[in-house]
């Protein structure tokens, strides 16, 4: 059985009507948009900071400055996925917000980053 991706769980789990899922699908690609961004950053960050060991001597104000710009743009990911949620709960109508109320209890477990990465490395293993 093939798993729903995110933006299928979250519709099915809502209840959202066709205008809901025009307004979402808007929502992701800004929060996609916003997260590539700061993953990009990271990124560029973490090759800088590991190059750092190339040298002789570590530059410890570098080493810290480089640290503090991944943690910046690890809290504006973490930020940009509450106001993701956020907005998303905006989108619910009175007779929905039960059902958010639920699917947030959910979140932490659904979203996990341990998780993503273990389906991903499950979903690129060659199958049988």
């Amino acid at each position: 059985m093939d798993r729903m991706n995110p933006k299928d769980i979250i519709i099915k789990k809502l209840h959202l009507d066709e205008s809901q899922q025009k307004d979402f699908t808007k929502l992701i690609e800004w929060h996609q948009s916003e997260i590539q961004k700061h993953d990009k950053e990271i990124v560029n960050a973490k090759k800088s900071l590991y190059g750092l060991l190339t040298n002789n001597e570590i530059d410890l104000k570098s080493k810290d400055s480089l640290i503090t710009v991944i943690n910046l743009n690890q809290k504006q990911i973490e930020e940009t996925h509450f106001k993701h949620f956020e907005d998303i709960k905006k989108l619910c109508k009175p007779e929905q917000l039960d059902d958010f109320k639920e699917f947030s209890k959910e979140l932490g477990r659904l979203f996990a980053p341990n998780k993503q990465r273990k389906e991903k490395r499950e979903s690129e293993r060659p199958k049988p």
